[in-house]
């Protein structure tokens, strides 16, 4: 574990987020009742951002979708990861509350994964995003790898090039309907394992046969397509998670005895023991994509585990990370840490919780952030990644700028889309994740859960 010591030693110095001073800045939207907030949110993602395919097209103009408009689907890079993690906030609401509609959604979602990995007719594959091939792609480039869908999804174009966060969101979806919903080789709802199954268990085959790696439709590794959980002998954790929850996964979804062959394998490797090395920083210089991807992992490592041993030694690895990451005011790495750590949640995470909650806005447009004059900034003497302006401390929520997931942004960021118009919106997927992760688990705070 030489290399968390290292990273450890090189953390940011920061504190909490100090609530009091920031409270007169509080916007009016913190008064409207969370059960009112999630219902307008996750009505402007249906209308807006969800395709008829159950793709989420996270990032649009400000408009209706409409499938036959020019415009209607963007050039994005990053549709699996978040259509994954749609799906897990549809299967979180649907086990609660076992309505047809909400049974309606998971399917969709279903069934837009199963074609972002079908379109590339390789088995395991994913694509990052896909579009008709009738229609105009927005701002194409040659690097971006648009392909021409396989056969019999020749009507549509994918993008290529596909990277492990797409794996991470997908399997975070996958591992999150499965066990919350009670589906396993031998049980659960019949028709939505077999829109999991078949997909999890070529991903899993993919990964495993091509040495941990994921390989392009040219038969190139992709260009973050090296899996492996060691590299030159150094633990790398996020990496190690994705290897092990595939075949975990799997094993769950399929009863295969070779996944849990696989499992065993990575285990008498170490790989467990390597989800502790989540974490790269020095001195504010950091990945907070990196960071998101480890609590998706994690989480769903930690739900699919039966063997206490190893359970303890995932939540050993997440209550690690959450440590360094405790200060941020991120409200999803927070109840992951409640829900999965093993542990109860300490008073400043379950305040924290509290204030994120009131201050997500429900007006989801792109917004320009500017806040170097502002009177109650502190800037850092530190800059973050590619020179980045950033505070002391993490801003509170309302401060800062929305984004595809804004829990895997930078939340000391002082500057960001300057150039935006108002004129485009994000999807709201990463407030409605959090809402039904937290009704999952009882950790929506209690004063406005409206249950």
């Amino acid at each position: 574990m030489l290399l968390a010591s290292l990273s450890s030693s090189c953390i940011y110095p920061t504190g909490p987020i100090p609530w009091d001073r920031w409270r007169p800045t509080y916007p009016e939207h913190v008064k409207i009742p969370l059960a009112e907030k999630i219902g307008r949110i996750e009505s402007h993602l249906r209308s807006r951002h969800l395709s008829p395919e159950g793709v989420l097209v996270y990032h649009r103009p400000d408009r209706e979708f409409s499938p036959g408009e020019a415009g209607g689907y963007q050039n994005l890079a990053d549709e699996a990861m978040w259509t994954g993690c749609l799906l897990a906030a549809f299967a979180f609401k649907y086990s609660i509350t076992r309505t047809p509609a909400d049974r309606e959604a998971v399917l969709l979602v279903l069934k837009g994964l199963r074609l972002l990995h079908r379109v590339t007719g390789r088995s395991g594959l994913l694509a990052r995003a896909i579009f008709p091939a009738a229609l105009e792609l927005p701002g194409e480039k040659p690097s971006q790898k648009w392909r021409s869908g396989a056969v019999p999804h020749s009507n549509y174009r994918y993008r290529g090039d596909v990277s492990k966060d797409q794996y991470f969101g997908v399997l975070f979806g996958y591992a999150v309907a499965a066990t919350v919903l009670g589906i396993d080789a031998g049980s659960g709802d019949a028709e939505l394992r077999e829109l999991m199954a078949p997909e999890v268990a070529a991903i899993a085959d993919h990964i495993w046969d091509n040495d941990l790696r994921i390989v392009d439709a040219d038969g190139e590794t992709t260009t973050f397509g090296n899996l492996r959980g060691f590299i030159a002998g150094v633990p790398i954790g996020p990496n190690a998670d994705l290897c092990l929850g595939w075949q975990l996964l799997a094993a769950r979804l399929n009863g295969a005895e070779r996944f849990g062959r696989h499992y065993r394998s990575l285990l008498g490797r170490g790989y467990h023991e390597a989800t502790a090395c989540n974490k790269f920083q020095f001195l504010g210089l950091t990945n907070h994509n990196n960071d998101n991807m480890a609590m998706l992992g994690l989480y769903s490592l930690i739900a699919l585990e039966s063997d206490a041993g190893v359970k303890a030694v995932y939540q050993k690895s997440l209550r690690r990370l959450w440590g360094w990451v405790r200060h941020e005011g991120n409200l999803f790495f927070n109840l992951v840490d409640a829900a999965r750590a093993g542990e109860a949640p300490p008073e400043q995470l379950r305040r924290d919780m509290a204030e994120t909650f009131l201050l997500f806005p429900v007006d989801l447009r792109v917004r320009a952030v500017d806040l170097k004059g502002h009177p109650l900034v502190q800037p850092s003497c530190f800059r973050g990644r590619k020179g980045a302006l950033r505070n002391q401390t993490a801003l509170p929520l309302h401060l800062r700028s929305l984004s595809s997931f804004i829990w895997k942004s930078s939340p000391y960021a002082l500057e960001a889309d300057l150039d935006a118009k108002g004129d485009e919106t994000y999807s709201g997927m990463d407030y409605l994740l959090v809402y039904w992760l937290a009704r999952y688990h009882g950790l929506l705070p209690e004063a406005q859960s409206n249950r």
